[in-house]
């Protein structure tokens, strides 16, 4: 099989390429699994795939699995290899529904011809060693993951029943209607730097006719809670029956759409307007031929009528144009930095603070009265974390630890309130101890731990901190660390 270029294709209604050899693949993965000590009910941690052992995947049955019927797959890409990490968050879903799960350990951010041989290794050991269902594949990612997940049905040429894209919309240049004939279901949080990537895609997926669903909630740039990822299950598990790959199970379908109503009234609730006329939209296209949905249609069109949605549709795009123009700015900024105009001064930290305008995005972000401005203002701060960071790891790298040093200060500044915050006093205690400023270093340290810090084998093998891990500060914040882990 050829590797594909960036310049994807939509992919054409296949035949499922693998049906005529699909009962000696069977009969096959039946013999097999008899010989394999694979456990059912836990996660395996590393499964080398038998034709190519220069990968491996993260591996789930559920309880229940056994080898007399096939089993609907979720293929898992992190943006860090680390593919445990999502088949832990969904083996709670993968247990109640039935479904293999397989979290690849070599997928992550970066080109596509790697990620394309890790996918289709760990697609291609998957469906020889265990009976999988042919119309129910399915593929999940997070971030770069999410790119991974959306390409899967190219990268492995087959289709796919549905898509589950965390953190991230589509790869760059993908169109909204290649998506198709995949189900796509969106996750992402309100303060996601990436929101707007996902949020733009609600109209061209209306306009393109792909079945989906984004869900918004308070949150970063991370993997969703399990309790998300199993309504994304649930959702897929709905489209199914909807589709005619799943019998239909009026029980289940019932239950759905009572507990989406009662989501619609906790939105209300909160006083999320915009988020409740989103969430009537998505009950009338999910459910229609399924439920009788006449009542729901009436208040989504008398909501649509309310003198309030346009003002706060203004409120929203306004938000989010500033936002955008935030984006633009902080791109020249970061550039500005890494690469000053020849004989220009070198930036201090007062001057990239106040040319990305930081005060002013901190006090937006604190402000109740406008909430879509309150959301995007902790977007752009942020995109600022996660730039800081990056370039300040560059930085470090080359030996500047000048420009390290004021780029993981500015993290922190961005990051406050972030979960990444804790992560970036350490990072700035890094660059602190490498250029011989010791008490900067433990400063920064003791501020990294009191905010949450506490991976204590990083800390005790970091060479970076070899300059300070005599000091009587370290040696007691190691121990405060290792008690904290002794607690009940």
């Amino acid at each position: 099989m050829g590797l594909l270029s960036l310049n994807m294709r939509p992919l054409p209604m296949l035949r499922l390429f693998f049906a005529p050899l699909f009962f000696s693949v069977f009969a096959a993965a039946s013999a097999r699994f008899q010989t394999l000590d694979l456990q059912k009910g836990r996660i395996i941690d590393k499964v080398v795939c038998i034709k190519d052992s220069r990968f491996s995947y993260a591996l789930y049955l559920p309880s229940g699995f056994s080898i007399e019927k096939e089993w609907p797959v979720v293929f898992c890409f992190d943006p860090r290899a680390q593919g445990r990490r999502p088949v832990e968050l969904l083996q709670a879903a993968a247990e109640t529904h039935g479904y293999i799960l397989a979290g690849s350990l070599d997928s992550k951010n970066g080109p596509v011809e790697p990620n394309q041989k890790a996918a289709i290794a760990v697609w291609q050991d998957v469906r020889e060693r265990f009976p999988v269902d042919a119309s129910r594949l399915y593929a999940a990612g997070f971030s770069g993951g999410a790119d991974v997940a959306v390409l899967f049905p190219y990268l492995v040429e087959t289709q796919a029943a549905g898509i589950i894209s965390c953190g991230a919309g589509l790869p760059a240049s993908h169109q909204p209607g290649w998506v198709k004939p995949a189900a796509y279901y969106g996750i992402i949080g309100n303060w996601d730097f990436r929101y707007l990537d996902m949020a733009r895609l609600e109209e061209p997926f209306e306009a393109s006719g792909v079945t989906h669903r984004i869900v918004y909630y308070d949150g970063w740039h991370q993997w969703p809670s399990p309790e998300a990822f199993g309504a994304a299950v649930e959702w897929l598990e709905l489209m199914a029956m909807k589709s005619g790959l799943k019998e239909k199970n009026p029980g289940f379908i019932e239950a759905e759409y009572h507990k989406r109503l009662n989501a619609a009234a906790e939105l209300e609730t909160a006083g999320r307007t915009l988020g409740v006329l989103r969430e009537y939209g998505s009950l009338v296209s999910d459910f229609k031929g399924l439920v009788d949905v006449s009542k729901i249609e009436e208040k989504a069109l008398a909501l649509r009528r309310s003198a309030d949605i346009p003002k706060l549709e203004k409120d929203r795009q306004a938000a989010e144009e500033n936002e955008r123009t935030a984006e633009a700015r902080i791109q020249h900024v970061f550039a500005a930095v890494e690469q000053p105009v020849s004989g220009r001064p070198p930036y201090r930290l007062q001057d990239v603070l106040r040319a990305l305008d930081l005060d002013s995005w901190t006090a937006a972000s604190a402000q109740a009265k406008n909430p879509f401005q309150s959301d995007a203002a902790k977007r752009v701060l942020s995109q600022i974390a996660i730039l800081a960071d990056q370039h300040g790891g560059r930085a470090k790298s080359a030996g500047d630890l000048r420009l390290a040093v004021m780029l993981f200060e500015l993290a922190t500044r961005a990051s406050a309130g972030h979960p990444m915050n804790p992560g970036e006093f350490y990072n700035l205690a890094c660059a602190y101890a490498v250029s011989g400023e010791a008490k900067d270093a433990l400063k920064a340290l003791r501020l990294a731990v009191e905010k949450g810090f506490d991976d204590l084998e990083l800390l005790g093998n970091d060479k970076d901190l070899d300059s300070i891990r005599s000091s009587p500060q370290f040696v007691s914040l190691l121990e405060e660390l290792r008690a904290r882990r002794r607690a009940p």
